[in-house]
């Protein structure tokens, strides 16, 4: 008797938590459809760890050939999605034969671009937020469009929303 009202209680504790703090399907929530473009399920994560914690979704988007894979994290892990960026200010260019690597602001949010030369595909990154107290980022993989379709596309999903929910 004393165990089952001891796992009851711990269950009824444990489910609060997890009811009270941001999970992968309100970030899903967030991933919504994009106007012509078909989509995929939304999949994510939950991590509890002694690091911390981390909130993952992702989603995939088509369009014909073209291919949008959008994954959004929060929590402790989210700035290692930024790190190569972290160091690169909005207006910085690096042409190589082989990529394009650009910095710029969209809609007042810092955006870094790699995009392969030798076919329309690359990543996109998008910090939700400022600096190192940014609650995420926004990660896009591409593939059969370019980077400026790629951020037009993105676009149709809600940045601010995003940042304020993760901010929460």
């Amino acid at each position: 008797m004393r165990t089952a009202l001891l796992m009851a209680l711990l269950f009824g504790m444990v489910q609060g938590l997890w009811a009270g703090g941001f999970s992968y399907r309100e970030l899903c929530s967030l991933l919504g459809d994009l106007r012509g473009w078909q989509a995929e399920e939304c999949t994510g994560m939950d991590l509890e760890s002694p690091q911390g914690r981390m909130v993952m979704a992702s989603r995939e988007y088509r369009c014909k050939e073209r291919v949008l894979q959008v994954t959004a994290v929060t929590g402790s892990s989210a700035m290692a999605y930024w790190s190569n960026w972290a160091s690169f200010k909005p207006g910085t260019t690096l042409n190589t034969p082989e990529q394009l690597l650009k910095m710029i602001q969209v809609e007042g949010f810092p955006v870094g671009i790699v995009q392969s030369k030798r076919g329309k595909e690359g990543v996109i990154v998008v910090l939700l937020g400022k600096g190192e107290k940014a609650p995420g980022v926004l990660q896009a993989s591409f593939r059969g469009l370019d980077w400026e379709e790629a951020i037009e596309a993105l676009k149709g999903l809600p940045w601010k929303d995003m940042e304020r929910r993760m901010r929460q």
